[in-house]
């Protein structure tokens, strides 16, 4: 920097190190005085406190504002599944639509109905959020479809994301309807299956590297089906997922015995079928 500029970027650089202690600062008293929330606040009551909203604010700007957060999220009205593995990622800008992104839409179990309550994955849900809620789905076909949705989610590279009360298919309109408490217990038979179904993907994912991070390659696809081998160092695996409402033979599978990983069963090799809505994942013997 040429003499006569040296003292003015002495002074730049001065100003946003200062504000770079200050933010520093402010992050350090926000997360003691949301640890000191959390031990005098009654059960269900901390989320009521301006200064843990103001945190938890903060907190959801410094984690998504780094990252670009892929539209995978909602993805049982995609086009063909053959379009997944090079999608068209809707990219959020952390700063002002992270938040947005899982509080403003309504809950997903309601998409997958049939018909489903709303037009699309934009609409917001706003005209049941405060009278004519949604209950819970009795739509096993709903369940099963979203079941498929979390399927590609976690057979796909990436950090999955899963909104809470999802996993069970838990209903809710628009926002504040979408922000339900929680239900732990009495559960129907097909939240449970739900439930079970994406223990057993994220189980096979935390097993299975290939799924993170591997080498892909699509072994067959059309609009329903897609078919397709993972393989990484020591470590290889095949998934089948069908979104259509028959069951999909599919060919490509290695001639040699195998394991399927969702029915844990055998299965001689060569060829296999998907069942309609369903996700069956190979592993070698």
């Amino acid at each position: 920097v040429p003499g006569p500029r040296r003292p003015q970027m002495v002074q730049q650089i001065g100003r946003h190190l200062q504000q770079r202690r200050q933010c520093q600062h402010l992050l350090g008293q926000l997360h003691a005085q949301t640890d000191r929330l959390h031990r005098i606040a009654p059960p269900g009551q901390i989320k009521q406190r301006g200064a843990f909203r103001r945190f938890e604010q903060q907190r959801i700007r410094q984690t998504c504002q780094p990252l670009e957060l892929v539209g995978v999220v909602r993805i049982i009205e995609l086009t063909p599944i053959r379009n997944v593995e090079a999608p068209q990622p809707g990219v959020v800008d952390g700063d002002s639509q992270c938040a947005s992104l899982l509080r403003k839409v309504a809950r997903v179990i309601h998409l997958a109905e049939e018909p489903p309550k709303w037009g699309g994955q934009g609409d917001d849900g706003k005209n049941l959020a405060w009278q004519n809620q949604p209950g819970v789905s009795n739509q096993r076909k709903a369940y099963e479809k979203l079941a498929n949705a979390f399927a590609v989610l976690f057979v796909t590279k990436g950090a999955p994301l899963v909104y809470y009360g999802d996993e069970i298919g838990l209903p809710g309109a628009g926002d504040p309807d979408n922000r339900r408490f929680m239900t732990w217990t009495g559960w129907t038979a097909d939240q449970q299956f739900l439930r079970d179904r994406m223990k057993a993907l994220l189980a096979i994912r935390a097993a299975h590297p290939a799924l993170r991070r591997g080498i892909r390659n699509t072994l067959s696809s059309s609009g329903d089906h897609w078919l397709f081998h993972a393989v990484t160092s020591g470590d290889e695996i095949w998934v089948g997922i069908n979104r259509g409402d028959s069951d999909k033979p599919v060919t490509g599978l290695p001639s040699v015995p195998l394991k399927e990983l969702i029915t844990v069963t055998d299965s001689p090799g060569s060829t296999g079928v998907v069942p309609a809505r369903q996700v069956r994942v190979w592993i070698k013997k």
